[in-house]
């Protein structure tokens, strides 16, 4: 629809977490597009009323709390440098370090305004802005709104504390990566990373809403429902996946398995093959 705008409508039903890796030629802003939960990103709130502005192909966790309307808004950033010096005489190459601002509340609502029009002209009347002229006076206009509330800000200051927790959670999730089907446990996860299990447990609750040992139980569970799934039942039963999988209490693990999936891990392996149970995880999903 533009000539160098991107923009992104997303509606979620339901609290979740995902691993972000930002595209490194673009420079994007991120806001809640409607008053409700929370969006964590890099372990910073960006509640309704904020944006946060990503740093060059930041790499991050991303959580929300609950059902959630966020949008985005992205340009190449050579395209936003040129606006922001152009508009207001200021430099917006993306941060080093992402920020989150709070904009002026008049600022705030004009770009609101702008963004639900240009998403509803985009799906219910796209003739409207199939006109290259009518497309690059939107895009203009949603860019200078979008500088006002940049420029007009109140900024939430960036702690060294948030960026050294970032670079702990990059190493986290290479080490996810590097051992993906394989079960993991905190002491092995502190020494590949070299910190603390304190510090490892403060920056997965900042950053996870919960700490290393919660999320790598469930991500055990989510490996133990996969290998269910894939098993024959005539020649494997639930312990052995159990077990493989680091449960050993099996009463627990069939009880936290059935709140996840909805059923007993023996149906998912009574299954036939490639028809594998429900998926409730609300939490871990997109990310183990």
């Amino acid at each position: 629809m533009f000539d160098k705008l991107e923009i992104s409508s997303v509606y979620e039903s339901a609290p979740r977490i995902r691993h972000v890796q930002q595209i490194a030629k673009r420079c994007f802003f991120k806001f809640p597009a409607m008053p409700g939960y929370a969006l964590v990103s890099g372990g910073m709130a960006v509640p309704y009323g904020s944006i946060v502005r990503h740093a060059r192909a930041e790499e991050y966790y991303e959580r929300s709390t609950g059902s959630l309307h966020w949008g985005i808004m992205s340009w190449p950033h050579e395209g936003i440098a040129e606006l922001g010096i152009a508009l207001a005489g200021v430099d917006l190459a993306a941060p080093r370090s992402p920020l989150v601002v709070t904009p002026a509340p008049g600022a705030l609502s004009r770009l609101m305004r702008l963004y639900a029009a240009a998403t509803t002209l985009s799906i219910d009347s796209p003739d409207v802005v199939a006109s290259e002229i009518a497309a690059r006076s939107l895009e203009q206009t949603l860019a200078e709104a979008l500088i006002g509330c940049v420029l007009d800000q109140r900024k939430d200051e960036d702690r060294a504390a948030v960026r050294s927790h970032q670079t702990i959670m990059r190493r986290f999730h290479r080490i996810l990566e590097a051992n993906a089907g394989e079960p993991l446990y905190v002491p092995d996860v502190c020494v590949a990373i070299g910190v603390s299990e304190r510090t490892l447990r403060s920056c997965c609750q900042e950053h996870l809403d919960m700490g290393p040992k919660q999320f790598l139980l469930l991500r055990r569970i989510h490996l133990a429902h996969r290998a269910l799934i894939a098993s024959d039942s005539v020649e494997t039963t639930v312990t052995d996946i159990a077990t493989q999988f680091g449960f050993w209490q099996f009463g627990r693990f069939a009880s936290a398995y059935r709140v996840i999936f909805g059923e007993p891990p023996s149906a998912t392996l009574r299954r036939p093959m490639g028809r594998g149970g429900q998926s409730g995880s609300r939490m871990t999903e997109n990310v183990i």
